[in-house]
């Protein structure tokens, strides 16, 4: 947990650094970075598909989970939320905070990675997610400069989602297999994906809608 922690706060910290530098540098050169970093983004999407992966199950998973997602509207639940802490923190209302902080959420703890850093360290291994950590620190940094301070509200989905990892890995551990690690790595870079095509202003798609379906694509391939 000491690791997790560390986690959440480096998060908070860099989101409130790279907010004061986003404020220092030109909207021009912010947009430029932003956009190269949705380039580098979906680069990394792409490098999390599995070739070994069930293209049909993947196909479900994706499918059912944004349907689930949508009927739910995620994604206006997750807007309303920001907006709500939105109004608190600024005079005007005008800061984006939904966007980064659902963007930063996907693209850090999406995929087997951090499954597998949180599972390592309820077993008292806490070395993957150490090295999380120093990418969020690095990564984080230079996302917040271009985003703002939005990001640091991903702080609070990824505490509960890592610590619900660590805590249940003892009953999820034994269960999934490597087939079901992989096609959660690649649900998670599709994910990855959408999000650089959204950083990088060629889509818009609501992309916490798809977060079901990372938790339904094991029980596809279990089905299959």
């Amino acid at each position: 947990m000491i690791a997790n922690i560390g986690n959440i706060a480096v998060v908070l910290i860099v989101a409130f650094i790279g907010s004061k530098l986003n404020k220092a540098i030109r909207d021009e050169v912010t947009d430029g970075i932003l956009k190269a970093l949705g380039l580098y983004i979906i680069y990394l999407g792409i490098t999390n598909l599995s070739k070994d992966t069930n293209a049909i199950a993947l196909l479900i998973a994706v499918a059912v989970g944004a349907v689930i997602g949508t009927a739910m509207d995620w994604d206006g639940a997750m807007n309303r939320a920001a907006n709500a802490v939105q109004k608190k923190l600024t005079k005007d209302g005008s800061t984006d905070l939904a966007g980064p902080a659902i963007t930063y959420f996907i693209a850090s703890c999406s995929g087997a990675y951090p499954i597998l850093a949180c599972f390592n360290a309820a077993n008292g291994d806490p070395g993957m997610l150490w090295t999380k950590v120093v990418i969020d620190l690095f990564v984080g940094l230079v996302w917040a400069t271009s985003m703002g301070i939005g990001l640091g509200l991903s702080a609070l989905p990824m505490f509960v989602y890592q610590t619900a990892l660590i805590l249940l890995a003892g009953v999820l551990s034994p269960l999934l297999t490597d087939a079901m690690f992989d096609i959660i790595g690649c649900t998670g870079g599709l994910l990855t994906i959408g999000v650089g095509l959204n950083m990088s202003g060629i889509s818009n798609f609501k992309i916490a809608n798809y977060i079901p379906a990372l938790l339904i694509a094991p029980f596809v391939v279990l089905a299959f």
